[in-house]
């Protein structure tokens, strides 16, 4: 049975990438945050053992993300789609008609997530037809179906980037009769305020806090 992550990035460019981080931070800064986070969240997924799909934004700056990330030689895609359900449902169904037989989607906005949680994931749609890990801000971190069960309504028509999307999910899901799993809530880092939760809370990559450290102290992040 073949397993995907997909990543979902965008373009690190200051000014267009955690505004809402920026706002406290300043843009550099925040782009640094953001760079360390989707490199970590790429990391993770290759670790998982299921194959690693970097789905990036905007479509037109794919080779400058490639740059700035250092993606060469991954498997990099275009998001592709009006707004975010069907840029994801359009992964969903671009890794199913590669062949593979289970996927899970995540975002780089949550770097308490290892690659135990994926793999848990993964495993979970042995059993279960989705599963969702819901983000403290009640939006999710990560989603998964298996192919066969891959759902429209989860991403179709749906209001994004407020604290009711995995209620709403969920309810949709129920709503198909799916059953699905739920992995633990997460911190979803948007602005300074979660930033310092995240590096504040107890049992946290302590690698990941002083990367983020060293961008609050040394610049955008680019070398950390």
């Amino acid at each position: 049975m073949k397993e995907a992550v997909c990543v979902f990035v965008k373009n690190p460019v200051p000014g267009k990438v955690k505004t809402r981080l920026a706002e406290g931070v300043g843009n550099e800064k925040a782009a640094g945050i953001y760079r360390i986070m989707a490199s970590e969240a790429i990391a993770v997924a290759e670790k998982s053992g299921a194959d690693t799909m970097i789905f990036v934004s905007p479509v037109d700056e794919i080779d400058d993300a490639k740059n700035s990330l250092g993606l060469e030689g991954k498997k990099v895609l275009p998001q592709e789609g009006e707004d975010l359900g069907i840029r994801m449902l359009k992964a969903f169904e671009t890794v199913f008609e590669m062949g593979y037989d289970r996927a899970v989607l995540i975002g780089t906005d949550i770097p308490s997530i290892d690659y135990l949680m994926l793999r848990e994931a993964l495993d979970s749609l042995h059993t279960s037809s989705a599963v969702i890990g819901p983000a403290d801000d009640g939006g999710y971190y990560l989603i998964g179906f298996k192919k066969d069960t891959l759902s429209e309504k989860a991403f179709l028509d749906m209001t994004w980037s407020h604290s009711e999307v995995t209620g709403n999910t969920v309810a949709r899901l129920e709503e198909e009769g799916y059953e699905y799993f739920v992995l633990p809530e997460l911190i979803d880092i948007d602005d300074y305020d979660d930033l310092k939760r995240y590096m504040e809370e107890e049992g946290i990559n302590s690698e990941m806090v002083e990367a983020f450290k060293g961008v609050m102290e040394n610049g955008d992040g680019t070398k950390v």
